[in-house]
């Protein structure tokens, strides 16, 4: 028994988790409470109401509002509903695009009069948002996913079991068409890759005219199996997911048009050789366009389909890879089309003529970020000022060419427009001022919509968010935010936790307002942690080239650079402890710690590395060949970017936590990890969470997880 005690303390880890903090609790409460903001704005068609989601103070719902422009009115639509259980198809799609909570998740205007479709309780519902009138539309399956209003607003296409059904809007009267879904196989609905890497959450589209529906069929039968546990009961379920892992097998995608009324398909053929992603559907008049990429990414077709015969209307070609937008926009007038591209080297706007004719309407040193609106005579559009840190929102005028101001306040800003642009949204924040959303008449004038507002948490000292950028010894200016509290011990040194994500598509160094960076991280301030965080090469919202270094070779020049960014802010700010720095990071962040803490051994002190990918040949084909390429064309890309092929030189303290029912970045990467920390004799920590996915959601679980990290860096740094 002696023995036994003795071998039991000394398998007893240095570092042993401390009870929660009540201050922590008291951040976690104001961060989940306090901060939530409305989500999903969509404009009606008469330009007369915004609708938008909110989520419940009190419980993890969100809840339908609508507000009246003329009356200004705020008015609650529907709350949580009778609680059902959601289909794995719209679990999915909720994890494909971040959504969390119950209640209401998915809703459309219609197309000719102030109502919404949405979903609720299991039962498809609309509502007149005039009147308050609801109404059940009387559909007799289950489940009914994914709803499509037709432009008269006369049919819903939607999808149950894998086929698609037309739904009388008035009676509930559906009509089955398609008959083909089986296992693996299925109708309507967007495929992984699409969702998660693609943007594209949809696989219906109705022509103008109401007479036909595009839809699209996928067959993953071929494709790789992976095991999946979907909960935690006494009775485990297993799911098998058909996952498009990199280098294997994907999904074969087609896009068919239906006839509404006689039910007849035709196939839209695409004339490429070899594998090809479905990227967008568009219209030109009544006429349908699609965007096709190519597998490796690197060449996009516009195909325009008259008789459904395909004609490129555009191609364009990038050596490492494409990045797709969400420009497309049909000018009548001007027989031409809205398009944004890189090809100069920075992103700018285009209009595009099918015979191709090109004027590029933009040409300025600094990116266009996105379209925001547009109407007959303007693009309104958003771009960054003179640092990528801050952006400012532009018109122009289609006409004259000439480009105006439209909000330019300090720091960051967006704006949602409405359909007929008489209205916008604009949502304006920096980092020491929470986000403002003003509604504002074109023109005209303006109110408050919403306003955050700071909490106030006793015990939580103040902090100061400081903007910080250094020049790399190549000569490239990389921009950062150190966090540090606003009363510094005389002589005392502070120890710095980097938080990354590091990858492309993403910006984490901005002048803008985030709850967490205001809230959590003032808490690790109070206890006397610093944050920086830096946007590396392979970040977005600079140039082409700025994102496209990390090509074929990821975990690499990323890290080069946060090292560097870490070493000048040091150098810069004396109260910092270079010797005492921490790194933590959630997905591509995740793997950018496991790599700081391997393959650049001795850099940090202490990593935290959530839900991360361990190795490119086990995450999915469309995100890991777009940056990496094939594995069989870039052997030594693939394993020099492996935590894998490091991990026997992990020094300094790693947590690594995960959810174990992540059907995005699999559990497997963790176990890869592990079996070679066990094979190197190398000791990290781990937190698994069971039954829950990538985001591992959940009031309770996210405090549990955020109070894991902050005692590790407090208790280890």
């Amino acid at each position: 028994m002696k023995q036994l005690i003795l071998l039991l303390l000394l398998s007893v880890p240095a570092w042993a988790v401390q009870p929660v903090d009540p201050l922590f609790t008291q951040t976690m409460e104001a961060l989940q409470t306090r901060s939530l903001t409305p989500f999903s704005m969509k404009w009606s068609p008469s330009g007369r109401h915004l609708a938008y989601l909110k989520p419940a103070a009190d419980k993890e719902v969100n809840e339908l509002w609508v507000l009246d422009l003329e009356t200004d009115r705020e008015i609650k639509l529907a709350g949580a509903g009778k609680k059902t259980r959601e289909s794995e198809a719209e679990k999915e799609l909720k994890e494909r695009m971040r959504i969390g909570g119950g209640g209401v998740t998915f809703f459309s205007w219609f197309h000719n009069s102030d109502r919404i479709l949405y979903k609720n309780g299991g039962k498809l519902m609309q509502i007149d948002v005039t009147t308050g009138k609801k109404k059940i539309i009387p559909v007799k399956l289950k489940p009914v996913l994914f709803p499509r209003i037709s432009p008269d607003d006369g049919t819903i296409a939607v999808v149950s079991a894998g086929d698609i059904y037309l739904i009388n809007t008035g009676t509930g009267a559906n009509r089955r068409f398609t008959r083909d879904a089986k296992e693996a196989i299925y109708n309507g609905m967007a495929e992984f890759d699409a969702a998660e890497e693609l943007d594209r959450y949809r696989g219906m589209w109705w022509s103008p005219d109401s007479r036909y529906l595009y839809f699209t069929h996928v067959d993953e039968t071929k494709m790789a199996k992976w095991a999946l546990p979907r909960d935690t009961a006494f009775a485990p379920q297993y799911q098998l997911q058909r996952y498009p892992v990199s280098g294997g097998v994907n999904a074969t995608v087609s896009l068919h048009r239906a006839n509404v009324k006689t039910g007849h398909l035709d196939l839209l053929p695409v004339p490429l050789k070899g594998d090809w992603y479905l990227a967008r559907v568009h219209f030109m008049e009544e006429t349908p366009v699609t965007e096709i990429l190519t597998r490796d990414q690197k060449d996009l077709y516009i195909y325009q389909y008259n008789d459904l015969e395909p004609k490129v209307l555009y191609h364009e070609h990038d050596n490492c890879w494409i990045n797709l937008n969400k420009s497309f926009h049909y000018f009548k007038s001007l027989h031409s089309f809205l398009w944004t591209s890189e090809k100069s080297g920075i992103n700018q706007i285009y209009l595009e003529n099918p015979e191709g004719r090109e004027i590029q309407l933009t040409n300025g040193k600094e990116p266009v970020l996105r379209i925001d609106g547009v109407s007959d005579k303007t693009v309104y559009f958003t771009k960054t000022r003179e640092t990528p840190m801050e952006n400012r929102v532009m018109a122009l005028n289609l006409k004259t060419r000439g480009i105006t101001m439209v909000e330019d306040p300090k720091g960051s800003a967006r704006v949602s427009i409405s359909l007929d642009t008489r209205h916008y949204l604009l949502f304006t924040s920096d980092l020491n001022h929470p986000m403002t959303a003003t509604l504002v008449q074109t023109g005209g004038r303006r109110r408050i919509f919403f306003k955050q507002t700071k909490p106030k948490i006793q015990g939580l000292n103040p902090n100061v968010h400081i903007p910080f950028h250094f020049t790399t010894s190549d000569g490239v200016v990389l921009y950062g935010v150190l966090d540090r509290p606003e009363t510094l011990i005389p002589g005392e040194k502070y120890p710095v936790l980097v938080y990354t994500y590091g990858g492309p598509h993403a910006q984490v160094a901005s002048n803008n307002y985030s709850p967490r960076n205001e809230l959590w991280y003032k808490y690790l301030n109070t206890r006397g942690i610093c944050v920086f965080r830096l946007d590396n090469r392979g970040s977005s919202n600079r140039s082409r080239a700025f994102e496209r270094a990390i090509y074929h070779n990821m975990g690499d020049l990323e890290l080069r650079d946060q090292i560097a960014g870490l070493n000048a802010v040091c150098k810069n700010f004396t109260f910092l402890d270079r010797s005492r720095s921490g790194i933590w990071g959630w997905s591509y962040g995740g793997y950018m710690t496991c790599m700081a803490m391997t393959r650049f051994a001795g850099q940090f002190k202490v990593g935290v590395a959530v839900a991360p990918v361990t190795d490119w040949h086990l995450y999915d084909s469309a995100y890991t060949e777009r940056y990496m390429g094939m594995p069989k064309e870039n052997p030594e890309g693939y394993k020099s970017s492996s935590a894998l092929s490091w991990a026997g030189q992990l020094k300094g303290k790693l947590l690594i936590m995960a959810g174990v029912s992540d059907d995005n970045v699999h559990f497997h990467n963790t176990e890869m990890l592990l079996n070679k920390f066990v094979e190197t004799n190398r000791f990290p920590d781990l937190m698994v969470y069971p039954g829950k996915k990538h985001s591992i959601r959940g009031r309770q679980t996210r405090r549990y997880l955020f109070w894991r990290i902050s005692d590790y860096f407090i208790s280890n740094l």
